[in-house]
């Protein structure tokens, strides 16, 4: 459903693809894009919800280095499509509009 998640693999993808945009409860959310990694899809630090700090996975926040950053995160994760049992995953912060 993602796989144009994987374009992010490419830092100067990323660099020049900063934004983009999440419908949300019927309002447009503009969105930072943070960072981009190629993930196995049973690392529980990045799936498992149940590592939650004030409703978020603190975990995946270590993972990416992104404990200083605002509290509401986005995490897109689809499945690679360079290697089976890997995951493409993007993070990016929903900025106040």
């Amino acid at each position: 459903m993602f796989s144009e998640l994987a374009r992010y693999a490419d830092s100067e993808f990323l660099a020049t693809h900063r934004t983009g945009w999440l419908w949300l409860d019927g309002s447009k959310k503009k969105v930072e894009l943070l960072a981009y990694a190629e993930l196995d899809a049973n690392l529980s630090d990045v799936y498992d919800m149940d590592t939650s700090r004030n409703g978020h996975n603190a975990q995946i926040l270590r993972h990416f280095g992104l404990e200083d950053r605002g509290s509401h995160l986005l995490v897109l994760s689809t499945c690679s499509r360079r290697e089976r049992g890997l995951r493409d995953v993007v993070v990016g912060e929903i900025l106040e509009k």
